[in-house]
């Protein structure tokens, strides 16, 4: 690690155009090394002055690293101009603790992965105004994160809306059973019920 930083420092004030190949190959050898050292260093690099065009790639390596960064860093990245920036902020906001109405202008955003994003802190969050993004981003392009995220805010309109991804999704079938089973709701439990029997009967 201290290598890995004090080449990181050897090029500091380059990469004003474009990062250099030796600033990348730093920023993902750190997140690829699953220790508390690795993600402290990189964290120890991201909050430096740095270049403009280095930024979003270093960003991007703390959202890949899930780096838990300060909310007075994160918090104004929300509204950047790249978004690029605006989506790593997003990915970053919730171990950041950045309060929900801040997260709620991600539900506006013009970027689709960007309101999947808000949508689904907020709703692990309880707030149920992430529902209609969340049912939108489900039919647009379903995944399990979708679902977990519907399970945390249920109501009867999403039961229906999980039993149409299945029909259209069977590969989500054993995750949407098991988040219909935990929402302890009759109608959820029947429809549950029901997507078991057509699993174990192959219909």
């Amino acid at each position: 690690m201290p290598a890995l930083e004090a080449l990181w420092r050897r090029f500091a004030g380059f990469g004003i155009e474009k990062p250099l190949a030796e600033q990348i190959a730093v920023l993902e050898t750190l997140t690829q090394l699953d220790s508390s050292e690795a993600r402290a260093t990189l964290r120890r690099i991201l909050l430096r002055n740095l270049p403009a065009s280095t930024f979003p790639v270093a960003l991007q390596a703390a959202a890949r690293a899930g780096l838990a960064l300060p909310t007075w860093f994160v918090a104004p990245l929300l509204d950047h101009a790249d978004a690029t920036v605006r989506g790593c902020a997003f990915a970053l906001a919730d171990r950041a603790r950045v309060p929900a109405e801040r997260l709620r202008m991600g539900l506006f955003d013009r970027t689709p992965e960007i309101r999947r994003t808000a949508a689904i802190m907020l709703a692990h969050r309880g707030h149920a105004e992430a529902r209609k993004t969340l049912l939108e981003e489900l039919q647009r392009s379903p995944e399990k994160a979708l679902i977990h995220a519907l399970a945390a805010i249920p109501d009867e309109d999403t039961i229906v809306h999980l039993g149409r991804c299945v029909a259209g999704n069977p590969a989500l079938v054993g995750t949407v059973i098991d988040v219909l089973r935990d929402m302890e709701c009759p109608r959820a439990a029947r429809l549950a019920r029901r997507l078991e029997r057509e699993v174990s009967t192959g219909t």
